[in-house]
This record gives C-alpha cells, sequence and structure tokens, in this order.
C-alpha cells in the first residue's frame, strides 16, 4: 500500500513537471523573435522644405528692339523658360531686305565711279606734273576722284548698317532660364529702343 502511494506522488509530480516544461517552452516560442535579411542597395532621400516668402530674381534683362518695326513672328510662349541664344521673335524683315538690295546697288555703283575717277587722277597727276594740263583742269580731276571716293566709303558703312540692322531683326534670348513676364503682339509697330521683355533669371536651389 505504501509502495502504490509512493508510485502515485511519483507520477503527479512527473505530470507537474512536464507541464511545466511545455508551458514554459510554448512561452519562449511565443516571444521568439524572427529576423529578415536583404541585399544593401544605395538610393536617394527627397526632401522638400516649404516656405513662405518673396522669390527674387539674381538677374532682370530687359529685352529690347536695336531697330524700329512690326513684330513678324514669336517664337516662345509667354512665362517659357529658355536657353541663351534661343530665338524669341523676328521683326519684319521686308523693308530690311528692301534696304539691303538698295544699298548693295549704290555700292556697286559707287565702286565703278571710285575706279573710273582713281584712273582719272592718276592721268590727270602725271600730265599735270608735265605741265600739259591747267590747274583747272588738275583741280577738278582731284575733286571728282576725291568725292567719288567719299561716296564709295559712305556707302561700305551704310551696307554694313542695314545688314547690322537685319541682324537685329531677328531677336534671341540673352541668358539661360528666362521668365517673361510680359505677352508680345504679333503685328505690333516698334520704335528703335522698345522694350519687348522683362525677363527673370531665378537662383537655382
Amino acid at each position: 500500500m505504501k509502495n502504490k502511494r509512493i508510485i502515485t506522488g511519483v507520477g503527479i509530480v512527473a505530470v507537474i513537471a512536464i507541464g511545466a516544461y511545455f508551458l514554459l517552452q510554448g512561452g519562449k516560442t511565443k516571444d521568439r523573435m524572427t529576423l529578415e535579411t536583404g541585399k544593401v542597395v544605395r538610393n536617394s532621400i527627397n526632401t522638400m522644405v516649404t516656405a513662405t516668402g518673396t522669390v527674387e530674381p539674381i538677374t532682370v534683362v530687359e529685352v529690347g528692339t536695336q531697330v524700329s518695326g512690326i513684330i513678324d513672328k514669336i517664337y516662345v510662349d509667354f512665362n517659357s523658360q529658355i536657353k541663351k541664344g534661343q530665338l524669341l521673335a523676328e521683326m519684319d524683315k521686308v523693308t530690311l531686305q528692301s534696304e539691303l538690295a538698295s544699298k548693295q546697288s549704290a555700292l556697286a555703283s559707287s565702286k565703278t565711279e571710285y575706279e573710273y575717277q582713281q584712273k582719272n587722277f592718276a592721268r590727270s597727276k602725271t600730265l599735270y606734273e608735265k605741265k600739259l594740263i591747267s590747274d583747272t583742269d588738275y583741280e577738278t580731276a582731284v575733286y571728282n576722284y576725291e568725292k567719288a571716293k567719299n561716296t564709295y566709303e559712305g556707302n561700305k558703312a551704310d551696307l554694313v548698317k542695314v545688314k547690322r540692322n537685319l541682324g537685329y531683326a531677328t531677336i534671341t534670348s540673352p541668358l539661360t532660364v528666362l521668365l517673361y513676364l510680359e505677352r508680345w503682339k504679333r503685328g505690333r509697330l516698334l520704335q528703335l529702343g522698345s522694350v519687348l521683355q522683362r525677363c527673370l533669371r531665378l537662383q537655382t536651389i
């Protein structure tokens, strides 16, 4: 009888021990951490700053005309961002091209006259030195030569000016990243020195 009690007590203790073991193991399993691994890669972090205030340009440029005329073509929209040297607009070139043709013709004619008077002056000078012509004839030859020379030089200068003005009729941007503040109107008549646009170059952040 005594042995049965001992066996029964041992059995109860064993059951309690086994139950405690599984209880402790179950708690450890519940608290166990699972770690995940992955490949290390480089990426960008975008940061945006929100602030209030006034945007100030680093450069303000007034784009104007260096010749009088009518705006014929416009190649940019209002508030466009552009690059240095980009074509903005063109003035009507019909009058300037006609003036160019006229100056080219005048230059060719004056060159012919100048070359003729130059040769005539050279002959008259030789004859005058030999006392074969009068002072009046020689002075006339000198006068005609100087007049033809001045006319020829003047026509060359006029042609250069017309070509320059024709180039001014093509309006390009003087700076990169410009913001247009005023509108251009096709067909608008502009006088020499008229301001077409006020442009801004903003600081890049």
